[in-house]
């Protein structure tokens, strides 16, 4: 599961969203460019690397790269919780893994 969490706003809808951002900054409004992101494009390709190993079941790497996410982002909240998950294994894959794990809680 991968969100995207935009910055806070006034808006209800995206339609809503529009029409402010239109009244604000006029026809020509970009989304992406209001709402950037705030992490750098580094760390974004460090993160998908990161899951990607995490994913394949190399543990070991994927530790690597989330702890150079986690340097520059402290507040990653999504890759610390990989990263306790993964430390409750001793950073190994278990034998039967296939991607993925259950959720027990949110």
């Amino acid at each position: 599961l991968y969100t995207y969490d935009v910055p806070s706003c006034e808006a209800s809808t995206v339609k809503e969203l529009y029409e402010k951002a239109e009244e604000e900054y006029g026809e020509d409004f970009d989304f992406w460019e209001a709402f950037r992101p705030r992490t750098s494009t580094t760390y974004r390709k460090r993160h998908a690397q990161a899951v990607e190993k995490y994913l394949e079941g190399m543990w070991g790497e994927a530790k690597k790269h989330f702890e150079m996410c986690l340097m520059e982002w402290q507040g990653d909240g999504p890759s610390q919780v990989i990263m306790d998950y993964m430390s409750s294994k001793n950073f190994r894959a278990p034998d039967d893994w296939k991607g993925c794990r259950a959720l027990t809680s949110k």
